[in-house]
């Protein structure tokens, strides 16, 4: 009976401790979930519906519809899209950060897949940049892997590549210009004049949407501007990361019917192979 009753007394001091001390070392536990779609290059959707942020990271922009995609912006999707879609990875919380979510409601965490840590592997390879707001547990190794990334050039870092970027977007955007100087092609800002006939189009590609089983071309940043003219593709067995590597930020050509759809100008494609890509240089 005293045996019994020294055990009872030792579980009721230890078990307010675990209480104290359990959701501390609960922040460096795993949660295991199963990606459903990379959102971008630093954002992704769980298959529970929740929106992850990975922490300590910033890559450039390349959804907001109001913003032009930046510099590196589609290349950092590309590349998480290829290291965590569709597979189970683990979310972690910073052991020295109590803030759980961001403004916008997003789960901030680090990432883990294949047993390596995404977050540090942004930094490490110049996809994105270091960001906090708060002191965070890996601040000093992200911060000198950024200074390594930098120093060496890698990813967004290369100068010579980002100026070879801009030349190719200017020498597309000056081979579109000629579209108001040709009578084979009809320019997208014109598209709305021409509703119900089939018409031959030139086009840059400046936003992308994957749209389930069709995927949208956007002439404009902002797909909601009265002078954007979106190509909707039928998929036709390609996926969506597929076509956007294929024709975001290229100059195209295609021939169809306009039409308007809840007042927006269209081109519906059923195959993306109809779709010609239009080289610098090719005319």
């Amino acid at each position: 009976m005293k045996g019994t009753t020294e055990k009872r007394g030792f579980l009721f001091l230890i078990v307010p401790l675990l209480f104290m001390i359990l959701p501390i070392n609960a922040h460096s536990k795993c949660r295991y979930v199963r990606v459903k779609r990379v959102i971008d290059g630093d954002t992704f959707l769980t298959a529970n519906g929740d929106r992850v942020r990975l922490l300590g990271v910033d890559t450039p922009e390349s959804v907001i519809s109001s913003r032009p995609v930046q510099w590196y912006g589609k290349r950092a999707y590309w590349w998480l899209w290829e290291q965590i879609s569709g597979k189970r990875v683990c979310l972690e919380r910073d052991s020295l950060s109590s803030v759980n979510l961001d403004r916008y409601g997003r789960l901030l965490r680090y990432v883990k897949a294949e047993g390596r840590l995404i977050n540090r592997e942004i930094i490490k390879l110049g996809i994105g940049r270091f960001y906090h707001q708060e002191p965070i547990q890996y601040e000093e190794e992200f911060r000198a892997l950024q200074f390594e990334a930098i120093k060496s050039g890698r990813g967004m870092w290369n100068i010579k590549n980002h100026l070879s970027w801009i030349k190719d977007r200017i020498k597309r955007l000056k081979l579109l210009s000629n579209c108001e100087k040709s009578s084979a092609y009809l320019c997208p800002w014109d598209a709305r004049r021409f509703i119900g006939k089939k018409k031959r189009v030139m086009l840059y590609v400046s936003k992308t949407h994957d749209a389930g089983d069709r995927f949208l071309l956007n002439s404009e940043v902002d797909y909601r501007a009265s002078d954007n003219l979106t190509v909707v593709v039928f998929k036709r067995g390609h996926s969506g990361i597929e076509l956007d590597r294929r024709f975001w930020g290229q100059l195209i050509e295609l021939k169809g019917k306009i039409r308007l759809y809840k007042d927006r100008v269209e081109i519906v494609v059923k195959d993306p192979d109809r779709i010609k890509i239009i080289k610098p240089g090719s005319r």
